[in-house]
């Protein structure tokens, strides 16, 4: 990498800006864009829609037909991370749950549970246009979206996530600054089994970690890999097994996000398989960046 003047000067100046931000947005690092939605049929004209939501978020009034009316919200606040607000949805021609509902929210996507009232729940994950939700009540409470379907919108929740994931992308430029070839291909994979080992593990609840604790070390992970990379080689104490273990303690920050919003539980396998895919595909793309840029 000495030989380089680049990759020498810009790639440190980078992980310095991006360890900056990490730092300032401790609760931001890991915010997915999602919002999640139970969707509970109260009559043939009234529907409440209620909405889990980072605490700090503040959502507008959902938007409705002319015709339609949209109570005052309700809001519970559950921790420093997340809080329930709903609204009650009067329609008079609801009968056949076709209004559009439309959440100017500016999230990546919604994790919508339609309630019933038979006992059973449908689950559907909902892409943002332009940063809106639009709600077609009508197919959110007729049927289950196939699996094909969930496996694109979770992959492309995962590239969006680990884009916008400023700590993990630090710690990804962190390898990349202290090694090349296929010792940083090795470096990156050990990382990859870690972090989709304990995502894996959390999401299916063997694991519950605190999320400050989590949040805290996975600071700390990146404060060591940037040390690292300002090291001369002869200094560096990096190891594939300690590259794992970071990989872990990252996973367990995807976790409590995903924990948080939810993952559709008719297929939660395929939900955090498809998650991680896209996760790993971000990262692929991060380092190509990295790589164009440097040469």
């Amino acid at each position: 990498m000495a030989e380089n003047p680049v990759r020498r000067w810009l790639s440190p100046l980078l992980l310095a800006s991006l360890l900056g931000v990490g730092f300032i947005g401790e609760c931001l690092a890991h915010d997915l864009g999602l919002a999640r939605i139970l969707l509970t049929p109260l009559s043939d004209q009234a529907v409440q829609l209620e909405a889990k939501l980072p605490t700090r978020f503040v959502p507008s009034i959902p938007q409705v037909a002319d015709n339609c009316e949209v109570s005052e919200p309700e809001e519970r606040v559950h921790n420093r991370l997340n809080k329930t607000v709903s609204w009650q949805i009067t329609c008079p021609e609801f009968t056949n749950k076709t209004s559009p509902v439309v959440l100017d929210w500016q999230r990546e996507a919604a994790l919508v549970i339609s309630d019933t009232g038979s006992g059973e729940r449908i689950e559907h994950l909902v892409d943002a246009k332009k940063g809106q939700i639009n709600l077609r009540l009508d197919q959110l409470l007729s049927k289950q979206p196939g699996a094909l379907e969930q496996t694109r919108r979770y992959i492309g929740l995962g590239i969006e996530h680990i884009l916008i994931g400023l700590d993990h992308l630090a710690f990804v430029l962190g390898l990349f600054l202290i090694a090349t070839g296929w010792r940083l291909v090795k470096l990156v994979t050990a990382f990859t089994v870690g972090h989709s080992l304990s995502l894996a593990a959390a999401s299916l609840g063997w694991v519950a970690i605190p999320v400050p604790p989590t949040e805290a070390v996975i600071a700390l992970s990146v404060a060591f890999i940037a040390r690292e990379a300002f090291l001369p080689e002869e200094e560096r104490r990096h190891s594939y097994f300690l590259v794992v273990l970071f990989g872990l303690l990252h996973g367990l920050g995807f976790a409590s996000v995903l924990g948080e919003i939810g993952v559709l539980s008719g297929n939660l396998f395929l939900s955090i398989v498809s998650f991680n895919i896209g996760v790993e595909i971000g990262q692929l793309i991060f380092i190509a960046f990295l790589f164009a840029s440097t040469t």
